[in-house]
């Protein structure tokens, strides 16, 4: 061999080392290969100490090459497909994220809904207690007319002897009655109220209050229920 071409120093075929012959330990990672022909050792020109070098066929590189390639575009498809799974798996979380977020909304919606409707409620019933509180208090004002009335006639009665003094004396027991009344009847108003802001909407199966019109309408009719006194005139 002539220096322009380098020297060979040795060249052990790979069935050698097929047989049992150890691979240079800077080729063992060919022992797995079967593309290789020979190892060499080889002094390249210019080059004092040897190099190792894998000989092998043009078609054989060739063979290596592309499966090489092969193995590349496998890892490559493997990557690709993992990270179109983690893609696709995002995706999902984010889109059963949306839908819980949006059944969350919903029920919010719902509740909110519900709290407006048991505010319309409370509204209503709250309109219509004020509506009997102002009848009432019309009622009052209509008792105290009326009282007034039969004082000024409890006046002239007092003249006409003891008889008409003593139906005078009964007819102020059923006044002081008809105040207690009216008193009891604001009072029984006043509870009412602190029960509806206080619980709400109430039972619908519970029996209803008497009114406070019904209570005023009772007391005023037993007091037109009393026979006239002597001199007077019906009411």
């Amino acid at each position: 061999m002539t220096d322009n071409i380098g020297v060979t120093k040795s060249r052990v075929f790979r069935e050698a080392y097929e047989a049992g012959k150890k691979l240079p330990k800077i080729a063992e990672f060919i022992y797995t290969l079967d593309h290789y022909v020979a190892v060499t050792k080889v002094v390249l020109p210019g080059a004092k100490r040897s190099t190792t070098l894998v000989e092998i066929h043009p078609y054989e590189l060739e063979r290596l090459v592309v499966e090489v390639r092969q193995e590349e575009i496998d890892v490559r498809k493997k990557l690709l497909a993992k990270k179109t799974r983690l893609k696709t798996q995002k995706i999902k979380d984010q889109k059963e994220l949306i839908a819980s977020q949006a059944a969350s909304l919903t029920e919010r919606n719902e509740q909110l809904q519900l709290l407006r409707d048991t505010v319309k409620q409370m509204q209503k019933r709250f309109k219509r207690v004020e509506k009997e509180l102002l009848e009432t208090e019309a009622a009052h004002n209509d008792a105290h007319e009326k009282v007034a009335l039969l004082e000024d006639r409890n006046n002239e009665y007092r003249e006409e002897g003891k008889e008409q003094k003593k139906s005078i004396q009964g007819l102020k027991q059923e006044l002081e009655f008809l105040r207690g009344q009216n008193e009891k009847l604001q009072f029984n108003n006043s509870v009412l109220m602190k029960n509806i802001e206080a619980t709400g909407d109430a039972d619908e199966g519970r029996p209803s209050m008497r009114s406070a019109t019904d209570v005023q309408r009772e007391s005023i009719t037993k007091i037109r229920g009393n026979k006239p006194y002597p001199g007077s005139h019906p009411g």
